[in-house]
C-alpha cells in the first residue's frame, strides 16, 4: 500500500500530560449532557450511549483486550473498511475529535492555521487521553491536506499508515485503483496482525456491520415522522458512540433505542418549531454547541448529511458474489462511492442528497456548518447555497471552530434564522 511512513523518518516526541485537559473535557461534556437530560420525553435508553462517548468503562475493556494480545486500530473519516479490522479480530476506533481543550497542545507542533478537528485529534493522541491512548496503529485517509500532512506527526507517536483516496469518483477509471488500495491495506493488516484473513471471517464481519446499518435505517425512517420523541443531538450522540463501541453490542442497544422511540410515537407531542437539515463539516462530540443552540431555541435537527452522523451508518455493503474478490470489491464500493465528502473534484451527490432529505423530512431550513480553516467545506458552500435558494429552501451558514467563545454570536444568528423560518411555517 502506498503512503506508509518508514520507521527511519520517525522523530521522538515527548507525550504531554493530559490530566488538565481530561478534566476540562469532562466539564464540557457534563455541561452539554446536563442540557440534554432536561429534554422532555427523552428516551431512557440514551444513558447507554452517554456512557460510551464519555468512555471510562469501554476504555477499561479495551485495555484488558490489549493486555491479552489484542490489537486496536485508530481510523479517521469513513473511508477505512472497519470490516477488515473486525474480521482479523481487532478493535476499530474512530479518532475524530471535537474537544477544544486539546487544541493548544497540538499547536505546539502543528501550524495554528490548521483544521481544528485535526488539531484536537492530534492533541488527544499527543496527551494520551481516553480512546486516543489505546491504539496500536492509525490509518489516515488522504481526505484533506491537513490529514495528509498530519499523518507524519501521528507517526511520531506510533505506527501510522495513509490510505490514498482517488481524486474523483469516476467509477470506471478509479474503482480498479481503489480496489487495489483496499487489497493492499488488507495485506498490510494481515502482516500487522500476524495472520491471514479468511473468507469466512470477512463474510461474518460484513454481515455484522450490515445489521448495524439495517437498524440505523429503520431508526432513520422513523425520524421522518413529526412526533418529537428523540432530538437531533441525541441522535448524533448515539451514532458517534459507534465510533468506540463493539459493533454487535451497539447494534443490540440501538435496536432497543429504536424500539423505544417507535413505541413512544403514538402518544408523543407534535413538534412545534422548525425542522432543520444540518449539513457541512462534521460536528464531533463534545463540540455540541451548534446542536444545543438549535434545539434549545425550539427547533429540531430532523436530518443531517454529516460524515460524523447519518452518512457514517446509512450505506450498506452490497455483496453480489461472496467470493474473496467479490467481498473486497463490495467493501471498496461502499467506502468510497456513497461518500459526499467535498474532497472529491466533483460532488453533485451532496446536492442530490440534500434535496432528497429536505423533501423526505419536510425540513423548513438548512444550516450549513463550516469549521474555520477548512477550505473544502468553505468552498462547497456557495454552490450548495445557490441550489437551495433556487429551490426555495432557506439556508444559514455558520462558520465556527471548537472554541466556546462564539456561542453567543451563534445563538443570535440561529435564533434570527429560526424566527424567520417560523414566520414562513
Amino acid at each position: 500500500m502506498k503512503g506508509i511512513f518508514e520507521e527511519r523518518y520517525r522523530m521522538p516526541v515527548e507525550k504531554r500530560d493530559g490530566t488538565a485537559v481530561t478534566r476540562d473535557i469532562e466539564a464540557a461534556s457534563g455541561r452539554y449532557l446536563d442540557l440534554m437530560r432536561k429534554q422532555e420525553h427523552r428516551p431512557p435508553k440514551m444513558a447507554y450511549f452517554e456512557d460510551m462517548v464519555t468512555g471510562a468503562g469501554r476504555c477499561e475493556e479495551i485495555r484488558t483486550f490489549r493486555a491479552s494480545g489484542g490489537k486496536v486500530i485508530g481510523l479517521f473519516c469513513n473511508f477505512v473498511p472497519e470490516e477488515l479490522i473486525i474480521a482479523l479480530g481487532g478493535v476499530p476506533l474512530r479518532l475524530c475529535s471535537g474537544a477544544y481543550p486539546a487544541v493548544s497542545a497540538a499547536e505546539e507542533l502543528l501550524a495554528r492555521d490548521v483544521c481544528p478537528l485535526v488539531k484536537s485529534s492530534f492533541g488527544l493522541r499527543l496527551m494520551g487521553v481516553s480512546y486516543w491512548d489505546l491504539v496500536d496503529l492509525v490509518i489516515m485517509p488522504t481526505s484533506c491536506d491537513a490529514k495528509k500532512k498530519c499523518s507524519r506527526f501521528f507517526n511520531n507517536l506510533g505506527p501510522t499508515w495513509t490510505l490514498d483516496l482517488p481524486q474523483s469518483k469516476d467509477y470506471d477509471k478509479n474503482l480498479p485503483i481503489w480496489v487495489e488500495e483496499i487489497r493492499a491495506l488488507k495485506e498490510k493488516l494481515e502482516g500487522f496482525f500476524g495472520k491471514k484473513l479468511t473468507k469466512e471471517a470477512l463474510a461474518d464481519a460484513i454481515r455484522l456491520v450490515h445489521k448495524r446499518t439495517e437498524v440505523f435505517r429503520r431508526f432513520h425512517d422513523l425520524r421522518k415522522q413529526n412526533p418529537r420523541v428523540i432530538s437531533g443531538r441525541d441522535t448524533l450522540l448515539a451514532i458517534q458512540s459507534s465510533f468506540y463501541d463493539d459493533p454487535k453490542r451497539w447494534t443490540a442497544n440501538f435496536t432497543a433505542l429504536t424500539d423505544e422511540v417507535e413505541a413512544a410515537m403514538p402518544t408523543a407531542p407534535k413538534e412545534g418549531g422548525p425542522r432543520i437539515l444540518l449539513t457541512g463539516a462534521p460536528v464531533v462530540w463534545p463540540n455540541w454547541k451548534l446542536l444545543n443552540t438549535i434545539e434549545e431555541a425550539g427547533a429540531v435537527v430532523a436530518a443531517d448529511t454529516l460524515c460524523s452522523g447519518t452518512n457514517r451508518l446509512f450505506d450498506p455493503v452490497e455483496v453480489d458474489e461472496w467470493t474473496y474478490d467479490g467481498m473486497l470489491r463490495a467493501l471498496a464500493v461502499k467506502h468510497l462511492f456513497p461518500s459526499i465528502c467535498p474532497c472529491f473534484i466533483e460532488n453533485a451527490e451532496h446536492i442530490d442528497r440534500l434535496l432528497e432529505l429536505a423533501e423526505d423530512f419536510h425540513v423548513d431550513g438548512v444550516i450549513y456548518h463550516n469549521l474555520r480553516l477548512c477550505q473544502l467545506f468553505d468552498m462547497e458552500y456557495n454552490h450548495v447555497s445557490a441550489v437551495l435558494k433556487k429551490k426555495g429552501v432557506p439556508v444559514l451558514n455558520i462558520t465556527t471552530d471548537l472554541s466556546p467563545e462564539d456561542e453567543g454570536q451563534i445563538r443570535t444568528r440561529v435564533e434570527a434564522f429560526l424566527e424567520m423560518l417560523g414566520e414562513r411555517i
